[in-house]
């Protein structure tokens, strides 16, 4: 189905909305016990309470997760929930004012949450605490906190691991001065949005935990005791944190790097030697952002194995938590597979100790300030490390049998282009592109949030450091942490402080990129080349279309093999470049380093550049591509995923695709003299469904086609046009529906319509059911009469009139043994179980139907999730068997496997 984040409570807490303080910015200290059995987290919170007779509000965070997303398919839930839905929430057990052996009850208000990032579970998500005149001593809040199980990894309890990186207690958000009351709920002062930004405290816990239980945290002081038979952790930070992550679990192992900097990384059992790596490469990290930004902001960093699978990771102050595919599949299929994209996203988390989690923004509209450097800093490093071109994602330097297999189809991956440039340019051509800084509230394709976010962020970053110098831009970087520690940095006081470093403005430039949804495409063509005395001279025309006035580099390699560059400065839509050079210009580039991001490379190079990929595969984001296939003495010839046509001695297909919804393929062959073949448009019309958000979300809806087919039926030549329309399954629901028309030029009619739909009658297991029926007129060709694919055992032949239907029961998964290595070449990440009964009946005019025999089988499947390249290509495998229980047959066994 899907696997997506949809449930905003997690994405909320995942930036936290908070309000800054200025001069109020009290110590927080907690005092909290943990409950793995009725997985609680109960205590107090204490604070000196600031001015008499004003009003302190607290974010209770943890209260959007107390009510069942009501707009999602039970199956979307259960991704997230593996035990069924379990409500997360923060009651509020007292509220008092502390003095020596005093204590006085203080009144306090719940109030919802405005509808800001998601429009359910709002109540009780504001704590407003009246302070009364003339009190005095500490504020205390008695509160006990309700965490799920989930599989995020996050904000709950996975495989037994507690996991919370923010506001898992009650959070401080301001004072009257910056947040007011405004219909029944809180507002932002001044603000037309209710901003996300991370306040930053002093804090100090004291967390107590059942003995056997460790505690994982960033925090610069970790103090370790047993008291009462339990364990008991004093933890504490030397000067102002934003966040305040815990891991609490059993069964870690750790292992430590000692430095300047501390790093401990806690891993599961059998993954001591990952975590050595990871500890060797978070210290050359710290290192290399330290040269770069400034001194690390905390006095030592964690480094957590986190169990979820789905290659999540995410970091709070002091800790960076890693997903366990990444360990786990490390080395599939090859030793250190994984390693420099483990080394790119451990840098990536690590940077966010300078940018997002070390400067107040706003990561609401601001997100890019925090994600977008975060991914520049990474890549950057990535590529000092590896080299910014060519393949660079795997290293596989071992000569093998699977090495060199490994490195012909896999070995081109290039971690910029084909994990961050071709993302953003999928995402561009689907017309899903818009406005780096916007809140959530205005955004309208929530479904591209990620692309938009750290994709095309991370290409704006580029082109500004492009523009500017990538020193200066670092520079720029420093000053915004430096900046952002202690006062609020946003878009536009970052445009200054890069436009300081430079010398110049870049208004337009964040104009274009940041604030506006602009895009550019630049092209290059030669108009004449001419012999001249002294060697040859080029005259070209670049052009931009789109954009803004930036300089960019235009390249010419001659015929000897060498280069010359010069510069256009981009003002204008086009201009003359001249190249008088000793030899012969082979070809002119425009942007040849890919530094601005280019809606079309295709026409950055004249002649339009064309790969051959015999040996290795190949997949250039500025070139067409021919792959021969000398097993069948065909060729390929294709661009990324927009085109690929394939022609072979005796076939010929086609795919091409265009924008978010077009699509047209085709086929032709020839086989003994006989021409069959097919062309279909099928156009894929996206939805906008309610899905709880507060921003637009658009999914494929109905996938609309048209075609004509040529096909030979009891060697007769035959045309046949088709009409059909699928209702696609949904994030909101699992149905899925089909109707379709055939015409054939003989007169025949041919109708068949499908339905699906399934319940769920626990946690991950579902009853399934769908019915096909399918009707003719006229005098139906054989090629077309339908066919029972429903059925396995039972030898039902083609007929003009047919009936089936299935129903199955789909248990839930096995995942104790699992994740379960397979040879080294895969890993089966997940099984399911599946029986059911199918049954069919054909016939062939109307006053045939019930008086032929149906076919009923009844079967058991099992369903297996693998994947391979470390996690990074899935692939599905059903095994079946099928024993036929009426009409005839023989039992069946049946293998069918799927990417």
């Amino acid at each position: 189905m899907h696997s997506i984040r949809i449930f905003l409570v997690f994405i909320l807490i995942a930036s936290i909305p908070a309000l800054s303080l200025a001069a109020y910015s009290p110590v927080q200290r907690l005092n909290v016990t943990y409950d793995p059995e009725g997985r609680t987290i109960e205590g107090t919170i204490e604070l000196e309470p600031g001015t008499a007779g004003t009003t302190l509000y607290f974010l209770l965070l943890p209260n959007l997760g107390r009510e069942e997303n009501p707009y999602l398919s039970e199956r979307t839930i259960d991704q997230d929930y593996p035990f069924g839905f379990e409500e997360s929430g923060i009651e509020i057990e007292s509220v008092s004012l502390v003095q020596s052996e005093s204590e006085t009850p203080v009144g306090y208000r719940l109030l919802p949450l405005p509808p800001a990032f998601q429009t359910y579970s709002l109540a009780d998500g504001v704590l407003a605490v009246d302070l009364p005149e003339g009190g005095s001593g500490d504020l205390m809040i008695g509160f006990t906190l309700y965490t799920p199980r989930n599989s995020l990894g996050d904000d709950g309890v996975t495989d037994g691991v507690l996991t919370r990186r923010f506001g898992w207690y009650p959070l401080l958000i301001g004072g009257t001065d910056r947040v007011v009351e405004k219909d029944g709920t809180i507002a932002y002062a001044g603000s037309d949005w209710f901003p996300l930004i991370l306040p930053s405290y002093e804090y100090e816990a004291r967390l107590t935990v059942p003995e056997g239980y460790a505690l994982f945290t960033g925090t610069d002081r970790v103090e370790r005791s047993v008291e009462d038979g339990s364990v008991v952790y004093r933890i504490g930070c030397e000067g102002k944190a934003r966040t305040l992550g815990i891991t609490i679990a059993q069964g870690y192992e750790t292992y430590t790097l000692d430095g300047r900097t501390p790093i401990e990384v806690a891993h599961l059992p059998a993954h001591e030697e990952e975590g050595r790596l990871i500890a060797t490469y978070a210290r050359d990290i710290l290192a290399a952002y330290e040269a770069r930004f400034g001194p690390y902001p905390r006095k030592r960093l964690t480094i957590v194995e986190n169990p979820n699978a789905r290659g999540t990771s995410f970091a709070a102050d002091g800790i960076v938590w890693l997903s366990r595919l990444l360990f786990s599949h490390r080395d599939v299929p090859l030793p250190g597979f994984l390693n420099r994209l483990i080394e790119f996203v451990l840098a990536h988390e690590i940077a966010h100790q300078w940018f997002g989690l070390g400067t107040e923004v706003d990561l609401d509209a601001d997100s890019w300030l925090s994600e977008g450097f975060a991914q520049y800093a990474a890549v950057s490093y990535f590529e000092g490390r590896y080299g910014p071109s060519g393949g660079n994602l795997f290293d596989v330097t071992s000569p093998g049998v699977i090495e060199d297999f490994v490195d012909r189809q896999f070995g081109y991956l290039n971690l910029r282009e084909h994990q961050i440039e071709f993302p953003y340019l999928i995402s561009l051509w689907s017309g899903f592109d818009e406005e780096l800084v916007k809140p959530t509230s205005r955004v309208e394709y929530a479904n591209a949030n990620a692309t938009r976010i750290y994709d095309k962020g991370y290409l704006v970053a580029r082109a500004i450091a492009g523009r500017v110098g990538a020193d200066a831009f670092d520079r720029a970087l420093k000053r915004a942490f430096e900046t952002g520690r202690d006062e609020r940095l946003t878009g536009a006081e970052f445009e200054t402080i890069v436009g300081e470093e430079a010398g110049e403005s870049v208004k337009p430039l964040f104009d274009a990129w940041v604030f506006g949804d602009d895009s550019v495409d630049y092209a290059v063509e030669i108009v004449s080349q001419q012999k001249t005395s002294g060697g040859y001279e080029t005259k070209a025309v670049v052009s931009r279309s789109g954009g803004t006035e930036e300089p960019v580099v235009v390249e010419a390699t001659l015929t000897s093999g060498a280069t010359e560059r010069k510069e256009w400065d981009g003002k204008g839509e086009e201009a003359t470049i001249v190249f008088t050079t000793p030899s012969r210009v082979r070809r002119l580039s425009v942007d040849p380093d890919h530094i601005l991001p280019d809606r079309n490379r295709l026409n950055n190079n004249d002649p339009v550049k064309v790969v051959t990929a015999v040996s290795r595969a190949s997949l250039p984001l500025d070139a067409y591509v021919i792959t021969p296939a000398p097993s069948s003495n065909g060729f390929s010839f294709s661009y990324l995923d927009r085109f690929r046509v394939t022609v072979e001695p005796s076939a010929a297909t086609m795919v091409v695709k265009k924008g978010r919804g077009d699509r047209y393929t085709g086929y032709a062959s020839i086989e003994d003299g006989r021409l069959t073949g097919n062309l279909t448009y099928t156009h894929i019309a996206y939805g906008r469904p309610e899905i709880g958000l507060s921003s637009g979300y658009w999914e494929p809806d109905i996938a609309y086609s048209i075609g004509l087919s040529r096909l030979f039926s009891d060697d007769r030549p035959l045309f046949a046009f088709r009409l059909g329309a699928l209702d696609l399954p949904s994030i909101t629901a699992s149905r899925a529906r089909s109707v379709y028309l055939d015409l054939t030029d003989g007169g025949a009619v041919r109708f068949s319509v499908f339905g699906y739909d399934e319940i769920r009658i626990a946690p991950r297991a579902y009853l399934e059911g769908g019915v096909f029926f399918g009707f003719s007129a006229g005098d139906l060709p054989s090629a077309l009469r339908f066919r029972f694919t429903e059925l396995h055992a039972s030898p039902l032949l083609p007929a003009e009139q047919k009936l089936a239907g299935i129903v199955s029961l789909e248990l839930p998964p096995e995942e104790k043994t699992l994740p379960y290595n397979l040879f080294n070449l895969a890993m089966v990440d997940r099984r399911r179980t599946r029986v059911y009964i199918a049954g069919g009946v054909g016939w062939t005019t109307l006053t045939d139907f019930g008086k032929t025999s149906p076919g009923v089988e009844a079967g058991l499947e099992e369903l297996i999730d693998l994947s391979t390249l470390g996690g990074l290509l899935p692939m599905s495998v059903r095994l079946g068997v099928a024993v036929p229980i009426v009409g005839g047959g023989e039992t069946v066994f049946y293998a069918e496997f799927s990417l």
